[in-house]
């Protein structure tokens, strides 16, 4: 009877890595095409924009928050939607590489999709926003199963143009996977960040 219990078992979670890993493959074959359709035939350069690092904790726990530290590079894509004769929506491609610690352990973190700026020539204030797959070391972080290694980062925040260089910036951050693995919880964060431009 055992040996049936840990078999279906295995099968369960078996059949969960498998549901996880079909919904990671959809994903970013649809981002894929998305960004390909988004940007063929527009004539301009992909071009880097900046680099830059976010720290930040969680909002589920004010005694014991979770804690993420990520370094970020950031391309713009070939074209500017322009809204107006002094705003401006800029499209990018972002990178993440991080690791986020809490109640004992410690998981790497890598995002790699699409963020957006809402600019304007009045003041150097930006908004930002953007939803990225994202790509786990573990599933488990401390007591919260999420449930899959593959989950969905969204963002939305301000940021402000110091100089012509260096930018700080909030994001309110939640990341989940979208309940394709076998639970979601999700993880809210308060990210701040500083950044380099070229």
């Amino acid at each position: 009877m055992s040996s049936l219990l840990f078999r279906n078992h295995t099968h369960v979670n078996e059949h969960r890595r498998l549901h996880c890993l079909s919904g990671a493959i959809k994903s970013s074959l649809a981002g894929g095409l998305l960004l390909s359709a988004v940007s063929h035939g527009i004539a301009g350069e992909w071009s880097w924009d900046s680099v830059g690092a976010r720290a930040g904790f969680s909002l589920t726990s004010s005694s014991h928050p979770y804690v993420q530290s990520e370094a970020f590079t950031q391309v713009n894509m070939p074209w500017t939607l322009h809204m107006g004769a002094n705003w401006w929506l800029q499209p990018k491609v972002e990178l993440t590489l991080g690791a986020i610690d809490g109640h004992g352990d410690t998981v790497f973190v890598g995002t790699l999709g699409p963020t957006f700026e809402l600019r304007t020539s009045h003041f150097p204030i930006y908004l930002t926003g953007g939803s990225h797959p994202t790509l786990l070391s573990d599933s488990t972080l401390g007591n919260r199963n999420m449930g899959c290694l593959f989950e969905f980062t969204s963002h939305l925040g301000l940021g402000w143009d110091i100089t012509k260089s260096w930018n700080v910036e909030y994001r309110f951050q939640h990341m989940s996977n979208a309940g394709i693995g076998s639970s979601n919880p999700g993880l809210n964060m308060n990210l701040f960040g500083v950044g380099y431009r070229f």
